[in-house]
């Protein structure tokens, strides 16, 4: 028999907007809320859901295991304001055993706002692919379907997740990786465990997001190196443009003949990424430092980013995570200087804690574009996952 109490997924989402000029607007911020209080209610009326793992570099190094796949739900809500921006998601994903060493998973989103998100659909099919070891060979893994490459590529303990972790997006995935096309595109992923501290991935997909324009014109590859607590991958994406203008600020006002200007759709595009982190398990402290290169072959320019910070865990009750960082976006050095372009850069400090076995919460306080912006902002994300999930038909 169906326990309904643990099969309650319905989520309500309006649109956000911030503002208070007239009695509509006030209406849409108490739309907003709604989402909010909605999310809370259905992760509130599930007992049995598991408690979101903080991961370590102690804990995830290796990316990969032997373990045999099970069956997870999860059903995931986030609020996220910035300052005036607003950003709302709610998220329900799968993943179910098909032998023991190959699964299928799934993820469908809706968002709104550009926090979470570079695409132009508010709902859409994140991810859905095949997953499986091959036979006889326990250290190589093959993915196959429409996946979020940022899952398998330039992953990160301290820096990556915008519902966790920093809020500001220069702080989460490699601007220089992003802008070259790693996002969730159709793909065939494969990952080698060459020896107990060293993975081989490689990536061939579709620069397109849409599977009516498919096509094999992008790819990526990745070596990560781990010693104890330390990591450190260095990544190469290439694909073409699809026009979701995640260039670099200083390339759209370039002229490139024909009284055309700015990136086209179909440039090619490479980028080059570093990426260390390291914990340290007695005092609870993990670091990390990122930098980027990326170049637009039909503009002949070049753009760089970089960014470092620390995450303390536990640092006041069980769980909860302290982040102080700096970061540039991708940008030209010379052009911004040319067009009097402010620096695209930020200093951030952020906190977020767990408010019940459910909720988390999080605060932000920004420096933005050169110190001259201060932006305020706070979260709260739900989420209720079941492992496996024939436990809810118990």
């Amino acid at each position: 028999m169906i326990n309904v109490s643990k099969l309650s997924l319905t989520f309500s989402y309006y649109r956000l907007v911030f503002r208070w000029p007239n009695n509509c607007d006030r209406l849409n911020h108490l739309r907003a809320q709604t989402l909010l209080s909605c999310t809370a209610m259905v992760l509130f009326m599930a007992p049995a859901a598991q408690a979101e793992p903080l991961p370590t570099p102690a804990t995830c190094a290796c990316e990969d295991s032997d373990a045999k796949p099970a069956s997870i739900l999860q059903v995931q809500g986030t609020y996220i304001q910035q300052g005036d921006e607003v950003t709302g998601q709610a998220r329900a994903s799968v993943s179910y055993p098909i032998t023991d060493y190959s699964e299928i998973s799934g993820a469908v989103e809706f968002t709104q706002g550009n926090a979470l998100s570079n695409s132009a659909e508010d709902l859409r099919i994140q991810e859905l692919y095949y997953n499986a070891q091959l036979p006889g060979q326990s250290n190589v893994n093959l993915t196959v379907g429409k996946t979020d490459l940022t899952s398998h590529f330039d992953r990160n303990s301290f820096a990556k997740d915008g519902t966790t972790h920093f809020f500001n997006s220069a702080l989460q995935s490699n601007p220089a990786l992003v802008s070259a096309g790693m996002a969730s595109r159709p793909a065939a992923v494969a990952r080698w465990r060459a020896s107990d501290g060293v993975m081989v991935k490689g990536a061939v997909f579709s620069s397109d997001p849409e599977l009516t324009e498919l096509g094999a014109n992008g790819a990526a590859a990745e070596v990560g190196i781990w010693q104890g607590n330390t990591l450190v991958r260095a990544t190469y994406v290439t694909g073409e443009d699809r026009g979701a203008e995640t260039s670099f600020q200083e390339a759209y006002s370039l002229p490139r003949g024909g009284g055309q200007t700015g990136v086209k759709p179909g440039d090619r595009e490479h980028a080059l990424g570093l990426n260390a982190e390291t914990y340290f398990p007695g005092k609870k402290v993990g670091a990390f430092a990122r930098y980027g290169w990326y170049h637009n072959s039909g503009l002949g320019e070049s753009a760089q980013t970089y960014s470092a910070g620390i995450n303390a865990l536990d640092v006041w009750r069980d769980r909860d995570r302290l982040g102080v960082a700096y970061g540039r976006d991708l940008s030209n050095e010379q052009l911004r200087k040319q067009q009097g372009q402010s620096i695209p850069d930020v200093a951030e400090v952020f906190y977020d804690a767990p408010i019940t076995k459910n909720v988390r919460a999080g605060i932000t306080l920004q420096q933005r574009n050169g110190f001259s912006e201060t932006v305020v902002g706070f979260r709260v994300k739900a989420q209720f996952m079941a492992s496996p999930i024939e436990r809810l038909f118990q």
